[in-house]
């Protein structure tokens, strides 16, 4: 270990007295190009004492381009902070200077260690990635609003590398398949110190999954998703396997979370992921649908209670679906009978954060569709009681989780009142248009129960007159038959 990092050091005074000479030898114009980028000799000495310097802890094992912004700033005035709130650790810009001291990894310094450790372990190179950013910071920045963080190149660079390396460690040690078991062969090799610590990482972020992956699911956290599979490149070959990607590896620690994702995407038709927020959105929506947009106009969109919609003749079922936003609506039994069809509904504490978070980055972004704000929308105004919850849940549409009926309602409630929606897609007008025209189709064939009733009646008093027509036709038939047979006398 020591000889690698004097290899490491002896090859960036090499690299430091290359750019002196040049710097001697060129114009002045390349003068001042090069003056503009020694932030980036500063970060890698920084970085390298810091590594060469640093005493890994040994824990016990079983201890605790130009380009439309895609990462915003959200507002928090007049909604629940709580839902843009992290629980574990703050990532980004935005967050630069914000920390947490819920777990041992959320400080900024324990963030650090953690990339002390990759270039212990995975053989980071800081003089690689620093050279490549700073070819690449313009770029990165366009990803976010411009004016909305005051970081100069030197922090900015700083912050991707902690950050983004952080965030595939994470994903590394959550990883689902046959990730873990490659991850341990390569732990396995290192000296003991690596190998505890790695493992100590392993089983806290395990502990912490839930609101882990949900902080690196808040859209104020999220950070450029080719930064982040720079590292993959770069440090984990080791855990390649033909055929997947690092946005597999990322899915795959999402399996167990609600809502599910589809199982019909394909992630190598996903080229243009922004980041892992955007990917997690992409796996949850459906194929071919909320991709239009309108402007919403809120006296157009309005459906029926699901009490009131039961009243006027229209059920509600499960749906079996791969995709928890597929609400779709049909006729049945001659178009008398109304069905909306519904994908099974797991509310956890966790999940409304992050269809928060899907939500705001739709209103926001808006060239990804508008999935999960259609659902949003539709499931606040179709459960705003108590009793409208309790038919979904005696549909089975709502699945049994410690949730309430109450706070089912402010479930959707919350996360529409703190969101400014200002697009929505046509497929939840065409929605609502189905259910409107079934129940005015409706009150034209039968105005009351009573023209009803007197049509079922005129209907079996017809019946039973021919019945009785038939049963006196047959008899006098046979009659008239029996009369013309001839008479024949026994003596």
């Amino acid at each position: 270990m020591e000889a690698y990092a004097e290899s490491e050091k002896a090859r960036i005074m090499d690299h430091c007295v290359d750019i002196a000479e040049t710097k001697e030898s060129t114009n002045s114009t390349v003068e001042n190009q090069n003056s503009d980028k020694k932030w980036v000799a500063a970060l890698i000495t920084q970085f390298e004492e810091d590594c060469n310097s640093s005493t890994l802890l040994n824990p016990s094992p079983n201890a605790g381009p130009t380009q439309q912004p895609s990462i915003f700033k959200l507002s928090k005035e007049g909604v629940d902070e709580e839902l843009y709130k992290d629980r574990i650790v703050s990532l980004g810009p935005y967050k630069h200077n914000i920390d947490y001291e819920r777990s041992f990894y959320a400080k900024k310094k324990k963030k650090r260690d953690v990339v002390i450790l990759g270039a212990k372990a995975f053989r980071l190179d800081y003089s690689k990635f620093f050279n490549w950013i700073s070819e690449k910071i313009n770029e990165v920045r366009a990803y976010y609003e411009e004016g909305s963080f005051k970081l100069g190149d030197k922090e900015f660079a700083d912050m991707l590398l902690i950050d983004g390396y952080f965030i595939m460690t994470v994903l590394m040690s959550l990883s689902q398949g046959p990730y873990p078991k490659l991850w341990k062969e390569k732990i396995d090799k290192e000296e003991e110190a690596i190998q505890n610590v790695c493992n100590s990482f392993i089983i806290t972020s395990n502990q912490e999954a839930r609101e882990l992956m949900g902080d690196l699911l808040m859209l104020e956290n999220q950070i450029p998703f080719f930064v982040v599979d720079y590292f993959w490149v770069n440090c984990f070959e080791f855990m390649y396997i033909e055929g997947n990607s690092l946005k597999d590896i990322a899915l795959s620690c999402f399996d167990d979370f609600y809502p599910r994702g589809s199982k019909s995407r394909d992630t190598s038709q996903f080229s243009d992921c922004l980041h892992l927020l955007d990917l997690f959105h992409w796996s949850r929506m459906p194929i071919d649908r909320f991709q239009k947009k309108t402007n919403y106009t809120e006296p157009n969109l309005y459906i029926s209670t699901a009490t009131e919609l039961q009243a006027s003749s229209v059920i509600f079922e499960k749906k079996k679906s791969d995709c928890s936003l597929d609400i779709s609506f049909s006729q049945r039994y001659f178009r008398t009978r109304g069905v909306i069809s519904i994908p099974e509904i797991h509310l956890y504490g966790y999940n409304r954060r992050i269809i928060q978070n899907l939500v705001s980055f739709e209103q926001a972004y808006r060239l990804r569709g508008f999935g999960f704000t259609t659902y949003v929308e539709c499931m606040t105004q179709l459960v705003q009681t108590e009793k409208d919850v309790s038919i979904l849940r005696s549909s089975g549409i709502i699945a049994s989780t410690p949730v309430t009926d109450r706070e089912v309602i402010d479930f959707y409630r919350t996360i529409r009142a703190g969101v400014g929606v200002e697009e929505m897609s046509p497929d939840l007008y065409e929605l609502y248009m189905q259910v409107k025209n079934h129940i005015e189709e409706k009150r034209l064939r039968c105005p009351n129960i009573w023209v009803s009733i007197s049509v079922c009646s005129v209907f079996i008093l017809v019946l039973t007159f021919l019945q009785s027509f038939y049963s006196m036709l047959a008899y006098h038939t046979q009659r008239h038959q029996y009369n013309r047979m001839p008479h024949q006398c026994w003596l």
